[in-house]
């Protein structure tokens, strides 16, 4: 999993992690209530999603553009 996330920190633009966001999940997952773990959890593993969705999209689109030319961003005439 951090190999795929420093993959996407390299070929992407992902927000900045906000202050304490490791401390506050360790707390939540941590404490007795499972209701707060459980929406701290899905909350991390969601924060920058769209941003690494938005990411895939732009290289796709470049590959899906020039793949069959071998030429990147490639016209065809």
């Amino acid at each position: 999993m951090l190999i795929f996330n420093w993959l996407f920190d390299l070929i992407g633009e992902q927000p900045p992690i906000p202050p304490h966001f490791h401390r506050d999940l360790i707390a939540a997952i941590s404490s007795t209530d499972q209701t707060a773990a459980d929406a701290a959890m899905r909350a991390h593993v969601r924060y920058g999603l769209e941003a690494t969705i938005q990411s895939m999209r732009k290289i796709s689109i470049e590959i899906e553009s020039s793949w069959r030319t071998g030429r990147k961003n490639s016209t065809r005439k």
